[in-house]
């Protein structure tokens, strides 16, 4: 009988059914009395439909991991509801880190996720947070840690990719396999690109195209035209050694694994990607 455990990316899920749930208002400039007034918007929260929206969203999921993976045993499965922690270790790292994303989370999202957080331990269902960590480092050192449980992802997230495991897409409805040449491939396509959304720079001017054809065809020694790359272009780091910019982009990028992440210290394992491709500690 195989066993499960299905990590979901609670973020995604707890913004989507809190923002559904708001009803924003815009008042102004001409009041009821015929005075002028200043503008402004007010937000109500309706929490019995977010929690109504929460519970058939992600009880629909599970249903259709289920049905994916079923194979006339149903099985015995868990689910792991993965959520940010207030800290985040890549703020320490470049402090303009996601530094872009202004728009606030829904007057209703605590108060959702603590309600949501009350279900720890019922009906197969558990919380993880690690210290200084987002959802989706959560999901990737779950995913990899050994266990005779069969991991499966469930987020929109693309970033994902970089973890080799089973996952489903709720936004594009669709399920993908990266294996391991596959996931350090994407890893190292996103070192050189940067994430704009998330405000890491990459090289500049190198776009996914540009991307691609850096790396070539090669499943092997990319990370020798990573730093090939960074060390063409070292002229728009300044002052910066391109290893060490390299080196930064790619700690900002990667989704942390089970062998990134120190269980005893919770705290990431410091690495440092050099001319051989291999990790190993800074000295």
């Amino acid at each position: 009988m195989d066993n499960f455990t299905i990590l979901f990316d609670g973020d995604e899920f707890l913004y989507k059914a809190s923002r559904s749930a708001q009803l924003d208002t815009t008042f102004g400039p001409v009041g009821e009395d015929g005075e002028e007034t200043e503008e402004g918007n007010q937000s109500t929260f309706d929490m019995d439909k977010a929690w109504r929206d929460l519970q058939a969203t992600v009880g629909g999921l599970v249903d259709t991991v289920l049905d994916k993976v079923s194979t006339g045993d149903s099985g015995i499965y868990r689910v792991v509801v993965c959520l940010s922690d207030s800290e985040n270790f890549r703020k320490k790292i470049c402090p303009k880190y996601k530094a872009n994303r202004v728009v606030p989370k829904p007057v209703g999202y605590l108060e959702l996720e603590a309600r949501w957080k009350e279900q720890d331990g019922k009906w197969g269902t558990t919380f993880k947070t690690f210290p200084g960590l987002e959802a989706d480092d959560v999901m990737g050192i779950l995913a990899t840690r050994p266990s005779d449980s069969i991991p499966i992802i469930v987020s929109t997230d693309k970033d994902m990719t970089t973890i080799p495991a089973m996952r489903y897409s709720p936004y594009h409805q669709r399920w993908s396999y990266p294996t391991e040449e596959a996931s350090l491939r994407f890893f190292c396509l996103q070192t050189l690109m940067g994430d704009s959304t998330d405000g890491v720079t990459g090289i500049p001017n190198v776009g996914p195209k540009k991307a691609e054809a850096l790396l070539g065809s090669k499943v092997e020694l990319l990370w020798d035209d990573v730093l090939a790359a960074y060390k063409h272009h070292r002229e728009k780091f300044g002052d910066e050694d391109y290893v060490d910019a390299a080196n930064r982009n790619a700690r900002l990028v990667r989704i942390l694994r089970d062998s990134d992440w120190d269980a005893e210290t919770c705290l990431p394992k410091k690495w440092w990607f050099g001319e051989e491709e291999v990790w190993r500690n800074p000295s």
